[in-house]
């Protein structure tokens, strides 16, 4: 049949081919596998296979090389490499070979029939191509014999065409058929839509106008592909129209002969919506994915702040106001702002938001960064920034939060001490020294720390999100610094040797408008110059983090609250309910909304009603988005508190329940 195929895959995974024929066979029958590429190279060899599926790296030989020797077999084989890897020369090899898609694990089974269902496309047309071009041979012969010698082959293929322009015309991509040398003879209707040009300008003209001219060393090596094997295969060209605009294309062309002449058949297609689709496909699984991340990061940043501004508020409790301990508490403020910012920053940035960009001093934002993020450890920060150093356009909080979890990511590296060094430079950089930065002005800054290095294995993986070495480590943060980078329109790269150490650069494009300096810290004033004031309740406090338990637990109880404390939902019920039974029932419940594997502040709340309708209950969140927030009273809520919060502002909601 027309539309029946033959695939065979190949992978030394068997778990991997279970799981594909499982999802395969219900759509195409003639479906091989093995794990051997020996094995595959011998069924190439006895059976004409249509598509080879194959991974990239096996043992003994990998499959760039099957797929070489495949098309000694058959030079119409259409191959799809999958690989665990993502190395773009392996990618470019595969599709000069003529490969029709280059697909990275794990891999949708989407994304996999989709890229056979084009190679099939391909194969079909190329089937239906064929019988024409044997039909249109037939009958050229046919016309040899009965029409003048004088006749050139040129108006014998023409005259033949006529006969099938029709077919052409219904094709939904482009055909067009030049000589050799390039000019064109024959194109079809989809070809003027494309082009633009109607049909009698395509046939003055050469296949070079549609070639952009950055893109003309390309072509010219596509052809020769085409001489040396009689086909060629693209993906994403750009292809000029007539009005000057660009649009991308997918190409196959090969050359045919018809009545002794050689020509070029080529086959193009508009991938316009598609890589619109696929963009914003892409956008769309990338915020979700970061919305995810960023909600369980600002939940712990925010217990962490929390914590910071509690206990800053307790040392103020009990500081003599002239002591000489405000400089610290000031640094303490200092870091809680910090963090705050960062939090809201992040969420910001998870929900698509651009960057709120603006002139930023990079030196001191630098500066005071990586001082608050190494503060305490038993790193050493040898830091050299340039004097005329350049300004970046940019979002400070986001940038701060690049630079600190690099320095995390060093200071964890070096985790028995050692030496982060931190340069900052400006930097003219040229078009095409890295793939996604433009040439232009950048400030460049290094970090190079001598921790035990990252094993080859990994680089490729370092940016990766939850991937991480550290036994304590969530595998988010460097995600995260690469993502807002290239939010930035800026660069990240890395060069470890192991057991050496490791230099993570980045660039950020400049702005010159005024020049940047590193100024000494200056401790700022605490806005906490008054005693805090509650009435006597008595109050339970249910949160996971115990550092936010203890903290706001200590500050109720030094302003008269009586406090019951829990870490767990079950806990909270149990305490509350035997309150009730005794003479000292709970004045006030307040719940931490979420509880990473537990029941949260929800799940309580709706046991507690249970127990006791006039519950008093405030819900604490680090969630701004979520709807219990905005919506606390259809879930049995009397208040609602956002983290970080102080104890003044938990005072004024526990005092007005009703």
């Amino acid at each position: 049949m027309e539309d029946s195929i033959k695939l065979l895959i190949v992978d030394d995974e068997p778990e991997l081919l279970d799981v594909l024929q499982w999802h395969l066979q219900k759509y195409y029958e003639k479906t091989y596998l093995t794990t051997s590429p020996y094995e595959a190279l011998e069924m190439l060899s006895s059976t004409k296979m249509d598509i080879l599926i194959t991974d990239l790296r096996m043992p003994g030989m990998d499959g760039l090389a099957l797929y070489k020797r495949g098309l000694e077999f058959s030079n119409d084989l259409q191959c799809i490499v999958i690989t665990g890897h993502g190395e773009i020369d392996s990618a470019i090899e595969a599709m000069k070979l003529g490969a029709i898609n280059y697909l990275h694990k794990p891999m949708s089974i989407a994304a996999l029939l989709a890229a056979i269902d084009k190679g099939k496309e391909k194969i079909i047309l190329m089937r239906r191509l064929k019988l024409e071009q044997d039909r249109l041979k037939s009958t050229n012969e046919l016309l040899k014999e009965e029409i003048e010698k004088r006749k050139t082959a040129e108006e014998a293929i023409r005259d033949a065409a006529i006969k099938y322009q029709s077919l052409m015309d219904y094709a939904s991509d482009a055909i067009f058929i030049s000589d050799e040398s390039g000019y064109l003879l024959e194109v079809n209707k989809k070809a003027e839509e494309l082009s633009g040009y109607n049909k009698g300008e395509l046939l003055k003209l050469h296949y070079s106008v549609f070639v952009p001219v950055e893109k003309l060393e390309f072509s010219r090596k596509l052809n020769a592909q085409l001489a040396e094997t009689g086909f060629m295969v693209a993906n994403d060209l750009p292809l000029l129209r007539k009005d000057g605009a660009t649009i991308p294309v997918d190409l196959t062309g090969s050359l045919i002969e018809l009545g002794g002449v050689k020509l070029v058949q080529t086959i193009i297609r508009d991938i316009s919506y598609r890589k619109k689709m696929e963009e914003e496909m892409n956008r769309a699984q990338k915020l979700d994915g970061l919305g995810l991340l960023a909600g369980g990061i600002a939940h712990d940043f925010n217990n962490i702040m929390t914590v910071i501004l509690g206990q800053v508020m307790i040392a103020m409790e009990k500081l003599d106001p002239v002591g000489g301990a405000l400089k610290n508490l000031s640094e303490a403020e200092k870091a809680i702002k910090v963090a705050k910012g960062l939090s809201l920053k992040l969420l910001t940035f998870s929900q698509g938001g651009s960057p709120k960009k603006a002139p930023v001093r990079l030196a001191r934002l630098l500066s005071d960064t990586v001082q608050l993020t190494l503060s305490g450890s038993n790193v050493e920060c040898r830091m050299h920034i340039a004097q005329d150093l350049w300004s970046v356009v940019a979002d400070e909080g986001q940038v701060s939060q690049a630079i600190s979890n690099i320095a995390i990511n060093a200071l964890q590296a070096m985790n028995n001490g050692g030496v982060l060094e931190i340069s900052a430079d400006n930097a003219m950089i040229e078009d095409d020294t890295y793939v996604t930065l433009a040439g232009g002005m950048y400030v460049k800054l290094v970090f190079k720390d001598n921790g035990p290095g990252i094993p080859a294995d990994n680089l490729q993986r370092i940016f990766d999100p939850y991937f991480t070495t550290k036994e304590s480590g969530s595998g988010l943060g460097l995600t995260i610094a690469y993502s807002i980078i290239k939010k930035h329109n800026g660069y990240v790269d890395i060069d470890s040797t192991y057991g050496v150490g490791t230099s993570f650069t980045i660039y950020l494009p400049a702005s010159v408008e005024e020049h940047d300096t590193c100024q000494p810290c200056q401790p700022t004033q605490s806005h906490y110059d008054h005693p805090l004031t509650f009435s006597k309740k008595k109050v339970l406090l249910m949160d996971d983090n115990e550092g936010v338990l203890e903290t706001i637990s200590e500050l109720l109880e030094l302003n008269g609250y009586e406090v019951g404390k829990s870490r767990d939902s079950i806990e909270a019920v149990q305490l509350y309910l035997e309150a009730m039974k005794s003479s000292a029932p709970f004045d006030v419940v307040v719940l931490d909304l979420t509880v990473p594997g537990g029941f949260g502040g929800k799940k309580a709340m709706e046991e507690l009603l249970k127990i006791d309708p006039k519950v008093k209950a405030i819900i604490a969140s680090g969630y701004s988005d979520d709807p219990i927030v905005s919506q606390y009273r259809q879930y049995g809520f009397q208040g609602v508190i956002t983290k970080p919060y102080d104890v003044d502002e938990l005072n004024s909601l526990i005092n007005n329940m009703a």
